[in-house]
């Protein structure tokens, strides 16, 4: 929290990670604009951030890690704001 307070403070954008519902919750009381949830195909793919999603429907969910391309409409409908796909490209 106390980083994303400091890039806010020097008009920087952060997107700090988490994993679990606990830290979107110690992180969603700084209001991020965008909380980047990995490794998310690990936690579960497209169900966990659907999870995190209606826990959370006022936080913005950014899916990375171990995402292959043929995924990232799932992780869309599931309630991601952004999915990032990396290594799945290759």
């Amino acid at each position: 929290a106390m980083v994303v307070d400091f890039c806010r403070r020097q008009s920087v954008f952060a997107v700090p990670g988490v994993a679990t519902p606990n830290e979107v919750a110690e992180l969603a009381v700084t209001n991020p604009p965008l909380l980047r949830v990995f490794p998310a195909a690990c936690f579960g793919g497209p169900v966990y951030l659907g999870h995190l999603r209606r826990a959370f429907p006022d936080q913005h969910l950014m899916a990375a890690g171990g995402i292959p391309a043929e995924q990232a409409a799932d992780y869309l409908k599931a309630g991601t704001s952004v999915v990032t796909v990396g290594s799945g490209l290759f």
